[in-house]
Protein backbone atom coordinates (compact mmCIF):
# COMPACT_ATOMS: atom_id res chain seq x y z
CA UNK A 1 0.00 0.00 0.00
CA UNK A 2 1.64 3.49 -0.94
CA UNK A 3 1.57 5.80 1.92
CA UNK A 4 -0.32 8.79 0.90
CA UNK A 5 0.21 12.78 1.95
CA UNK A 6 -2.24 13.31 5.36
CA UNK A 7 -5.00 15.47 4.08
CA UNK A 8 -6.10 18.43 6.00
CA UNK A 9 -10.22 17.01 7.65
CA UNK A 10 -11.53 20.72 6.96
CA UNK A 11 -10.29 20.58 3.44
CA UNK A 12 -13.85 19.20 2.22
CA UNK A 13 -15.36 21.20 4.39
CA UNK A 14 -17.59 24.13 2.65
CA UNK A 15 -15.16 27.38 2.27
CA UNK A 16 -17.77 29.50 4.40
CA UNK A 17 -17.75 26.96 7.25
CA UNK A 18 -13.81 27.33 6.92
CA UNK A 19 -14.04 30.54 7.21
CA UNK A 20 -16.23 30.64 10.26
CA UNK A 21 -13.82 28.02 12.21
CA UNK A 22 -10.63 30.59 11.17
CA UNK A 23 -12.22 33.61 12.20
CA UNK A 24 -13.23 32.20 15.43
CA UNK A 25 -9.56 30.42 16.43
CA UNK A 26 -8.79 34.03 15.41
CA UNK A 27 -10.88 35.80 18.07
CA UNK A 28 -9.97 33.69 20.93
CA UNK A 29 -6.31 33.47 19.64
CA UNK A 30 -6.12 37.53 20.76
CA UNK A 31 -5.31 40.48 18.61
CA UNK A 32 -2.19 39.50 17.15
CA UNK A 33 -3.36 36.44 15.38
CA UNK A 34 -6.72 38.27 14.11
CA UNK A 35 -4.20 40.83 12.60
CA UNK A 36 -2.46 37.89 11.07
CA UNK A 37 -5.49 36.36 9.43
CA UNK A 38 -5.38 37.67 6.32
CA UNK A 39 -5.68 36.01 2.56
CA UNK A 40 -3.01 37.41 0.21
CA UNK A 41 -3.51 37.09 -2.99
CA UNK A 42 -0.05 36.14 -5.39
CA UNK A 43 1.64 34.88 -8.59
CA UNK A 44 4.12 32.17 -8.15
CA UNK A 45 6.43 32.32 -11.34
CA UNK A 46 6.45 29.01 -13.14
CA UNK A 47 10.23 29.04 -12.48
CA UNK A 48 10.01 29.25 -9.13
CA UNK A 49 11.61 25.67 -7.57
CA UNK A 50 11.53 26.31 -3.93
CA UNK A 51 7.40 25.63 -2.74
CA UNK A 52 5.32 29.00 -1.06
CA UNK A 53 4.28 27.44 1.98
CA UNK A 54 2.30 30.02 4.21
CA UNK A 55 0.40 29.03 7.05
CA UNK A 56 -1.42 26.38 6.45
CA UNK A 57 -1.58 26.19 3.21
CA UNK A 58 1.37 25.98 0.67
CA UNK A 59 0.90 26.46 -3.24
CA UNK A 60 4.18 25.73 -6.07
CA UNK A 61 2.82 25.97 -10.00
CA UNK A 62 2.35 28.96 -12.19
CA UNK A 63 -0.25 30.49 -10.13
CA UNK A 64 -1.45 30.48 -7.17
CA UNK A 65 -3.94 31.75 -3.90
CA UNK A 66 -2.22 31.21 -0.53
CA UNK A 67 -3.21 31.85 2.97
CA UNK A 68 -1.31 33.33 6.03
CA UNK A 69 -3.05 32.24 9.27
CA UNK A 70 -1.20 32.37 12.16
CA UNK A 71 -2.05 31.66 15.66
CA UNK A 72 -0.78 32.82 19.12
CA UNK A 73 -1.75 33.43 22.25
CA UNK A 74 -2.73 37.20 24.23
CA UNK A 75 -0.32 39.03 25.54
CA UNK A 76 -0.04 40.47 28.86
CA UNK A 77 -0.73 44.42 27.35
CA UNK A 78 -3.92 43.22 25.64
CA UNK A 79 -4.96 40.62 27.31
CA UNK A 80 -7.41 42.58 29.26
CA UNK A 81 -8.83 44.53 26.34
CA UNK A 82 -9.36 40.97 24.92
CA UNK A 83 -11.27 40.05 27.78
CA UNK A 84 -13.10 43.14 28.01
CA UNK A 85 -14.08 42.75 24.41
CA UNK A 86 -14.86 39.05 25.10
CA UNK A 87 -17.58 40.20 27.98
CA UNK A 88 -18.92 43.06 26.18
CA UNK A 89 -19.75 40.32 23.36
CA UNK A 90 -21.58 37.85 25.24
CA UNK A 91 -23.56 40.86 27.65
CA UNK A 92 -24.98 41.95 23.96
CA UNK A 93 -25.24 38.63 22.94
CA UNK A 94 -27.48 37.80 25.57
CA UNK A 95 -29.18 41.28 25.43
CA UNK A 96 -30.44 40.94 21.70
CA UNK A 97 -31.76 37.31 22.37
CA UNK A 98 -33.95 38.54 25.55
CA UNK A 99 -34.53 41.61 23.57
CA UNK A 100 -36.19 39.28 20.31
CA UNK A 101 -37.63 37.01 22.76
CA UNK A 102 -39.48 39.63 24.07
CA UNK A 103 -40.01 42.01 20.98
CA UNK A 104 -41.99 38.88 19.32
CA UNK A 105 -44.49 38.69 22.20
CA UNK A 106 -45.55 42.38 22.81
CA UNK A 107 -44.38 43.51 19.32
CA UNK A 108 -47.07 44.35 16.18
CA UNK A 109 -46.15 42.61 13.00
CA UNK A 110 -45.71 46.24 11.49
CA UNK A 111 -43.11 46.98 13.85
CA UNK A 112 -41.15 43.58 13.92
CA UNK A 113 -40.84 44.43 10.19
CA UNK A 114 -39.40 47.67 10.99
CA UNK A 115 -36.93 46.24 13.37
CA UNK A 116 -35.74 43.54 10.53
CA UNK A 117 -35.36 46.46 8.78
CA UNK A 118 -32.05 47.77 10.12
CA UNK A 119 -31.23 45.37 12.61
CA UNK A 120 -28.89 43.14 11.20
CA UNK A 121 -26.52 45.67 9.90
CA UNK A 122 -26.34 47.31 12.59
CA UNK A 123 -25.85 44.37 14.93
CA UNK A 124 -22.60 43.67 12.69
CA UNK A 125 -21.45 47.22 12.75
CA UNK A 126 -21.75 46.83 16.65
CA UNK A 127 -19.91 43.22 16.73
CA UNK A 128 -16.91 44.83 14.91
CA UNK A 129 -16.41 47.74 16.84
CA UNK A 130 -16.47 45.70 20.01
CA UNK A 131 -13.94 43.07 17.86
CA UNK A 132 -11.92 45.82 17.60
CA UNK A 133 -11.68 47.39 21.21
CA UNK A 134 -8.06 45.29 21.50
CA UNK A 135 -6.59 47.19 18.66
CA UNK A 136 -6.76 50.40 20.62
CA UNK A 137 -3.23 48.98 22.14
CA UNK A 138 -2.03 46.74 19.48
CA UNK A 139 -1.50 49.15 17.20
CA UNK A 140 1.03 51.96 17.57
CA UNK A 141 0.70 54.01 14.66
CA UNK A 142 -1.28 56.79 15.39
CA UNK A 143 -2.72 57.61 12.36
CA UNK A 144 -4.20 53.51 12.16
CA UNK A 145 -6.26 54.38 14.70
CA UNK A 146 -8.89 56.46 12.69
CA UNK A 147 -10.70 53.52 11.41
CA UNK A 148 -10.88 51.98 14.71
CA UNK A 149 -12.11 55.17 16.12
CA UNK A 150 -14.79 56.00 13.22
CA UNK A 151 -16.13 52.14 13.87
CA UNK A 152 -16.23 53.14 17.61
CA UNK A 153 -18.40 55.87 16.96
CA UNK A 154 -20.55 54.17 14.95
CA UNK A 155 -20.96 51.62 16.89
CA UNK A 156 -22.33 53.10 19.63
CA UNK A 157 -24.80 54.86 17.42
CA UNK A 158 -25.97 51.29 16.53
CA UNK A 159 -25.43 50.31 20.14
CA UNK A 160 -28.25 53.65 21.27
CA UNK A 161 -30.69 52.76 17.96
CA UNK A 162 -30.86 49.03 18.90
CA UNK A 163 -31.39 49.71 22.74
CA UNK A 164 -33.06 52.58 23.21
CA UNK A 165 -36.60 52.07 23.33
CA UNK A 166 -38.92 52.33 20.83
CA UNK A 167 -36.42 53.34 18.74
CA UNK A 168 -35.53 50.25 16.71
CA UNK A 169 -39.10 50.08 15.62
CA UNK A 170 -39.36 53.32 13.79
CA UNK A 171 -39.95 53.02 9.78
CA UNK A 172 -36.72 54.43 9.15
CA UNK A 173 -34.30 52.90 6.73
CA UNK A 174 -30.72 53.99 8.30
CA UNK A 175 -28.71 51.11 8.28
CA UNK A 176 -27.56 52.26 4.34
CA UNK A 177 -25.96 55.07 6.04
CA UNK A 178 -24.70 53.45 9.36
CA UNK A 179 -23.47 49.81 7.28
CA UNK A 180 -22.45 51.92 4.33
CA UNK A 181 -19.78 54.10 6.40
CA UNK A 182 -18.22 51.20 8.33
CA UNK A 183 -17.54 49.62 5.14
CA UNK A 184 -15.77 52.84 3.49
CA UNK A 185 -14.12 53.05 6.99
CA UNK A 186 -12.69 49.79 6.62
CA UNK A 187 -11.33 50.69 3.21
CA UNK A 188 -10.21 53.59 4.22
CA UNK A 189 -7.87 51.45 6.84
CA UNK A 190 -6.60 49.34 4.22
CA UNK A 191 -5.55 51.93 2.21
CA UNK A 192 -3.93 53.89 5.11
CA UNK A 193 -2.39 50.43 6.55
CA UNK A 194 -1.38 48.96 3.27
CA UNK A 195 2.32 48.92 3.98
CA UNK A 196 1.72 47.41 7.67
CA UNK A 197 0.81 43.81 7.56
CA UNK A 198 0.28 43.95 11.05
CA UNK A 199 -2.29 45.86 11.21
CA UNK A 200 -4.33 46.31 8.03
CA UNK A 201 -4.79 42.44 8.32
CA UNK A 202 -7.55 43.23 10.55
CA UNK A 203 -9.24 45.81 8.16
CA UNK A 204 -9.32 42.96 5.52
CA UNK A 205 -11.20 40.99 7.82
CA UNK A 206 -13.85 43.64 8.81
CA UNK A 207 -14.35 45.18 5.11
CA UNK A 208 -14.97 41.62 3.79
CA UNK A 209 -17.70 40.64 6.69
CA UNK A 210 -18.95 43.90 5.99
CA UNK A 211 -19.19 43.45 2.70
CA UNK A 212 -20.31 39.65 2.74
CA UNK A 213 -23.03 41.44 5.53
CA UNK A 214 -24.42 43.85 3.64
CA UNK A 215 -25.24 41.74 0.40
CA UNK A 216 -27.23 38.94 2.55
CA UNK A 217 -29.34 42.08 4.29
CA UNK A 218 -30.28 43.35 0.47
CA UNK A 219 -30.87 39.68 -0.24
CA UNK A 220 -32.72 39.07 2.64
CA UNK A 221 -34.66 42.27 1.56
CA UNK A 222 -35.22 41.60 -1.66
CA UNK A 223 -36.92 38.22 -0.70
CA UNK A 224 -39.06 40.10 1.61
CA UNK A 225 -40.38 42.10 -0.50
CA UNK A 226 -40.98 39.77 -3.83
CA UNK A 227 -42.86 37.55 -1.42
CA UNK A 228 -44.35 40.35 -0.14
CA UNK A 229 -45.49 41.96 -3.82
CA UNK A 230 -46.44 37.96 -4.52
CA UNK A 231 -49.22 37.89 -1.65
Amino acid sequence: MNASAPIDPTSAWPMWIQVVIRFVMGVMSGSPARNEIRASFGFCLADQAEPVVSGTHGVNGALGFKTDLMISAPTPIDLPYDIAAALIGIVLVGVAIFQWRKDRATRSPEELVNRRRNYFPLALVLGIAVWLIPDVVVETIPSHHIDEYVDYALGAVALVWLLWPGLRFRPIAIWPVIAGLALLTNLGGILIEHNEPDDVGGDYLTFSLMAVGIAIHLYRLRRRNVRSGAS
